[in-house]
């Protein structure tokens, strides 16, 4: 078939046509959502003004909490708690500790997590599960108080030098806070589009008068020319980032359903470590329906971390985050030493969880070409003091894991210090994000290595970034590399970053390794496929895909990619920040719906492209550099 014809047979490309609703039907989360009452500055905060009210929720948590260890220690299946209000003071948190094949049922039941005043920036303690198995908790809501951030209505922007001029609500906490982010809303409850924005501090002026301290006045400029102007009646969250809100540890086949979180001082959910396999049913991390809070969480939403067994989020809702909406990984481990051809000091948490002869998996930090397999003949935990210590001397980027272990292989690999070690095991395999809705933050919905799973029916809606799967090992070691995932029939719809306003991108495949965004030859990342989703009005690509052997991108349609309303740009120093950018890959990434490098045996067909803008200069698709075996249509 002549190129023009296979690629026709690729793309149907038509001119605008009505939004995502029309076309497709709306999850179970996304509807809920929408039938919330609408927000309102004038209602109030939802938090308890009576003291004795309070006396009265910590003396039934108190109560709670030996009934709870009483039905523990007699084995109840089933645990009821009475509907009400239980306020856990002294920044003590409830734990779950060890528990097994229980249910606990705590319909119109909240937990309020306190701390005293002077432990505002401190650690908050929420509800911990911890080495539990087969636990199910249903219905509950939690909050905290005091609030876990500031909220301010914005007075004045100051231009020289730059900040911005604040009155914080009279039921948020009047204190001046250390460097952090921030994040804009709308008097009406809406969010504001930006993406990272942070704060050099505050202090008083007068009274709850406040000024926000900024390193730059431009991003006033970035947010008008992005149309997102911020100015007086706007109002400005400013959270402490500490803590979590619900911290599951080291748990396998746990169940949250029907729970709704209001706050968070942390991770809205740290699932961490352990065999998981854990599922989240219904679960809303949401400001409390029905009041004037504008913000939900200090950090990510929802946070895997080096679990077995992926989790599984269905008809979930997050929002109001202050990073990612969740983030699935487990971590590289890391050669620190060799010792001879055969023994290295490697460290990485769950090092000391494998079984002898597991295969390790080694890659060149800089490059990412692969080194090797090997079996793991015997590992032991590093004790010795001199050579710990030595280890510790080595420089390497933040993060790099420093639990050291003797590693004794079965091959001799030509390793080196700062080199990669992959596991097979504690990497989130087999997770399931089915039919939710994430929406109105700064944030990215991200695989950070984690294998063997399936993103389908979710709506991703106004937010900085789209779906992101890669690793990253300029900074916090997450991965190893993705592969064998599924990404079908979900809504991307505003992906936009008036600050950098070229990585808006839809569905993004790549890898952030160390030392900056050219180009690597190596496709580590394997077998992903792309169906039937809808993209519409993205900053930058509608889909991008890097470094990967093994990819199917079809049935997709993809409306108003490359939208540009500003060139403000931004660091463009990793390619955390290049994704989607005309800078992309030394200035050689163009203008085009999908864009392909350094990848092969990569199948795009029957996608439909609309262009209502004419952004799309270059086209539907652009085949970048070190692309190998790439299918359009039947066109090789």
């Amino acid at each position: 078939m002549p190129f023009l014809a296979s690629l026709a047979a690729a793309f149907v490309c038509s001119a605008a046509g009505a939004g995502w609703q029309d076309h497709v039907a709306p999850n179970a989360a996304y509807v809920r959502a929408k039938q919330r009452p609408a927000f309102s500055m004038d209602a109030p905060v939802g938090l308890v003004a009576s003291e004795e009210t309070r006396q009265a929720q910590r003396d039934a948590a108190e109560k709670l909490r030996a009934a709870f260890s009483r039905a523990q220690s007699g084995g109840d299946g089933v645990f009821t708690i009475a509907p009400g209000e239980y306020r856990f003071a002294g920044n003590r948190g409830f734990t779950i500790d060890g528990a097994a094949g229980c249910t606990i049922v705590a319909r119109g039941v909240t937990f309020w997590f306190e701390r005293p005043a002077s432990m505002l920036a401190a650690d908050p303690k929420g509800l911990v599960l911890s080495n539990c198995r087969n636990v199910t908790i249903r219905g509950l809501k939690i909050d905290f108080d005091p609030p876990v951030y500031v909220q301010a209505e914005i007075l004045a922007l100051d231009e020289a030098p730059p900040g911005l001029r604040v009155a914080i609500d009279p039921a948020f906490p009047d204190a001046e806070m250390g460097p952090g982010s921030f994040f804009l809303y709308r008097r009406d409850g809406g969010w504001i589009r930006h993406g990272y924005l942070s704060h050099r501090g505050t202090r008083r002026l007068e009274g709850r008068t406040h000024r926000v301290e900024l390193a730059d006045a431009r991003v006033f400029q970035a947010l008008r020319e992005g149309g997102s102007p911020v100015g007086p009646g706007d109002y400005i969250a400013l959270p402490w980032r500490r803590g979590k809100g619900i911290h599951v540890y080291r748990c396998e086949q746990c169940t949250l359903e029907d729970v709704d979180e209001y706050a968070s001082p942390g991770m809205g959910i740290l699932e961490q470590q352990g065999k998981g396999g854990n599922v989240y049913r219904r679960v809303r991390i949401i400001p409390p329906p029905g009041t004037r809070r504008l913000h939900a969480c200090a950090a990510d939403g929802f946070h895997n971390a080096q679990t077995d067994r992926g989790p599984q989020l269905i008809e979930c809702e997050i929002t109001g985050t202050s990073d990612d909406f969740f983030n699935l990984h487990g971590h590289f481990g890391v050669v620190w030493r060799r010792l001879d051809a055969r023994r290295f000091v490697i460290g990485q948490a769950n090092l000391g969880e494998l079984d002898a002869g597991e295969t390790l998996t080694f890659y060149d930090d800089e490059t990412v070409a692969l080194l090797g397999k090997a079996r793991a003949v015997a590992i032991e935990r590093l004790s010795d003091k001199a050579l710990a210590a030595a280890c510790d001397a080595v420089v390497l980027p933040n993060h790099a894991d420093r639990n050291y272990h003797i590693v004794t292989l079965d091959k001799e690999p030509a390793l080196a210090a700062g080199d990669l070690a992959a596991l097979d095991r504690f990497r989130s395999a087999g997770f399931l994000i089915r039919d939710c809705y994430f929406h109105d933050a700064m944030a990215r919905c991200l695989i950070n290595g984690a294998g063997g799973g399936r993103i389908a029916g979710n709506v991703i809606e106004r937010s900085a970034w789209g779906l992101v799967v890669h690793f990253e090992t300029w900074q916090y070691f997450e991965g190893p590399m993705p592969a064998n995932l599924e990404i079908a029939g979900n809504v991307f719809a505003g992906i936009r970053d008036p600050l950098l306003p070229h990585h808006g991108t839809a569905i993004t495949v790549t890898m952030v390794p160390a030392n900056g965004g050219y180009l690597r030859t190596a496709r580590p990342i394997e077998n992903i496929r792309i169906t039937g989703n809808r993209i519409e009005g993205t900053g930058g690509f509608g889909i991008v895909v890097t470094n990967t052997d093994g990819a199917l991108i079809a049935g997709n349609t993809i409306a108003g990619a490359m939208y540009r309303p500003a060139e403000t740009g931004g660091d463009l120093g990793t390619i955390q920040f290049l994704i989607g950018h005309p800078n992309y890959f030394q200035g050689k990434a163009r203008r085009a719906a999908i864009s392909l490098w350094s990848s092969s045996d990569v199948a795009v067909r029957g996608n439909r492209i609309v262009d209502p803008g004419g952004f799309l200069a270059d086209g539907p698709l652009q085949i970048g550099e070190g692309c190998e075996r790439i299918s359009v249509a039947d066109r090789e």
